[in-house]
């Protein structure tokens, strides 16, 4: 998959993947952006960053006019910080500024707009920002979010009660409590498909779950206040997309785990079946990955939390040249940036391996693998447990202890 689909996640949960140039990538679809998965469509491997986030500018509207009203506290905030109304499509790179405001001393802020209408919405303070949705029936709403409630989701809400329950879901299968089976009977019980879409864009990202996506998108599809341009039609294709990967998808929850064994940085074989008897999270990443590199913090602290209950990473670096350069000197040139990002970014763990092909890398077309960071966990019997447990990795983990 290409570009569909990815903006809600590069905005608000980081959620974020680089791709190989010519193949299709696992979540995402094939034109414009939007909000699952950042897949930026420059082939060029060192190029593979985030592409910027463009932001239409306001109009004419001020927080003193308008016939819908947000208002609120907003504790994390400081005197006269500015506060922004985005509307966050699954069909565009660009989202839309629909009002702004500042805080007072006590955090509260008051935005007064034209009805933005039924949608996807952001509001955003700084680099923080907190996803709601609208019906486009309410004249005014009120979020009052505590200290790390951008984050946590504690957030109370008046005036569209829909809120109240996509916060709760979220919460709960970002935490692992809410596990995929309970989430896709939740999702098929949901009344607002908008609702349900957005929470399976976020959570349900493995081609696997491509028939959920579907049944949400059909219910979707049928609610006439959605916009088709923004949200149902990007659904569609996206959904499409995840089907086709779905029938294309190599390795499988359940199926045993192909063996790799390549070299260390220190040029020692090291094979993945040496890891038997332990929990292995097999992690896809590069040097030159930007979500790869932002992801990895957490690996690394899962890891010192589980090493010794018989948890490990097996991590393969897709480090290397993408034109297939056998020179001596560009083998070691990006032999030492993929050192050189094991040592920056705390990666203790001793399974580190790369035949230093880049996108051509032998391991990689073994998983089937076209985008990163991707991860595969495999459990004591050799046989893989969950594929890509990105929103819930230390849950997962440790119910496979």
């Amino acid at each position: 998959m290409k570009k569909y689909i990815y903006l809600l996640f590069i905005l608000v949960w980081g959620v974020a993947s680089c791709k190989s140039g010519p193949k299709t990538v696992s979540a995402d679809t094939e034109q414009a952006a939007t909000s699952v998965a950042e897949q930026p469509q420059d082939p060029t491997p060192e190029a593979q960053n985030n592409p910027p986030v463009k932001e239409e500018q306001p109009q004419t509207q001020t927080a003193q006019t308008g016939t819908f009203v947000l208002s609120g506290t907003i504790a994390d905030a400081s005197a006269n910080q500015p506060v922004q109304i985005l509307q966050l499509p699954y069909s565009s790179s660009k989202t839309q500024l629909m009002g702004q405001g500042t805080t007072t001393g006590t955090g509260q802020f008051k935005i007064a707009m034209n009805n933005p209408g039924k949608g996807v919405y952001s509001l955003k303070l700084g680099q923080q920002q907190l996803i709601f949705l609208l019906d486009g029936a309410e004249k005014s709403v009120n979020l009052d979010i505590p200290k790390g409630g951008f984050k946590s989701l504690d957030v109370q809400v008046k005036g569209a009660d829909q809120n109240l329950r996509y916060y709760k879901i979220m919460k709960a299968a970002t935490t692992g409590k809410l596990k995929p089976d309970a989430l896709i009977k939740t999702l098929k019980a949901e009344k607002e498909p908008l609702l349900a879409s957005l929470v399976a864009l976020q959570v349900l990202k493995d081609p696997s779950f491509a028939e959920v996506h579907r049944m949400v998108q059909k219910k979707l599809a049928q609610d006439p206040a959605v916009n088709r341009k923004i949200y149902t039609d990007p659904y569609d294709k996206y959904v499409s997309s995840m089907e086709m990967q779905a029938r294309k998808s190599v390795i499988k929850v359940g199926m045993k785990a192909p063996d790799l064994a390549y070299k260390n940085p220190e040029g020692k074989i090291m094979k993945l079946s040496d890891l038997r008897g332990k929990l292995v999270l097999l992690d896809f990443w590069a040097s030159w990955c930007s979500p790869c590199r932002r992801a990895n913090p957490e690996v690394v602290q899962i890891y010192k939390k589980y090493k010794d209950k018989g948890f490990t990473v097996f991590s393969v670096s897709l480090d290397g040249d993408r034109r297939g350069s056998t020179d001596p000197k560009v083998t070691q040139m990006h032999r030492d940036r993929w050192v050189k990002a094991i040592r920056q970014d705390g990666l203790i763990w001793p399974n580190h391996v790369s035949d230093l092909k880049s996108w051509n890398s032998e391991a990689a077309a073994k998983y089937g693998v076209t985008s990163i960071p991707a991860t595969f966990l495999i459990g004591r019997d050799g046989k893989v447990v969950a594929i890509n447990p990105r929103n819930n990795l230390e849950a997962t983990v440790k119910a496979n202890l």
